[in-house]
């Protein structure tokens, strides 16, 4: 008996003592951008769309019909971010909050503290608020950096809902040579 106390006032002791790290209420985490876009590749995925691509380089573009079951490797730019509504993430993005009254929505936009290093440099999502129908998300801005060695990669990607999206990648070789690469995926247009 003696034994089963002690191991329950030893137990109570850990739980109450084993985390210092405050965990974040669910309303207080960043917007999970990632698992709604990956909602947003399966609907498409399962979808009879007429998927056009247009890669435009140096102001150069040409324009293809992509297959469905290409989709995915076609959004890969945005399915390769991380998701920054983890808790590994959290501490590492301030977010701002507001009402637009000349569009009519609300901007959330998560940007990186200046000590984070993490390649993701913002994310914005724009809502249109609706109390009869319920909010919708209408679009989801990812502005990504990262370097190597041998060259500096910005993507800015633009998700608009249900219809379409945009990759600019913007190469910065050595030598000051930069390249410039602008894709857009419609779907629903």
């Amino acid at each position: 008996m003696k034994i089963t106390a002690l191991f329950v006032a030893l137990m109570v002791l850990i739980t109450a003592c084993g985390s210092k790290k405050k965990k974040r209420d669910e309303a207080d985490k960043n917007f999970p951008v990632l698992p709604y876009l990956l909602s947003q590749v399966k609907d498409v995925d399962t979808s009879l769309y007429s998927i056009i691509k247009v890669v435009t380089v140096d102001s150069v573009a040409d324009t293809t019909f992509v297959p469905r079951e290409d989709f995915r490797k076609e959004a890969s730019d945005f399915l390769d971010i991380p998701d920054i509504s983890s808790e590994k993430y959290e501490d590492d993005y301030t977010e701002s909050k507001f009402f637009d009254e000349t569009l009519n929505r609300v901007v959330m936009t998560y940007t990186k503290k200046p000590d984070a290093k993490h390649a993701v440099l913002k994310q914005e999502i724009t809502i249109s608020p609706n109390q009869y129908t319920g909010d919708k998300i209408v679009s989801v801005y990812v502005d990504y950096a990262t370097s190597s060695k041998d060259s500096a990669v910005q993507k800015r990607m633009l998700w608009m809902v249900d219809k379409n999206f945009q990759v600019t990648r913007m190469v910065q070789k050595p030598g000051g040579i930069e390249t410039t690469t602008t894709t857009t995926v419609k779907w629903n247009d």
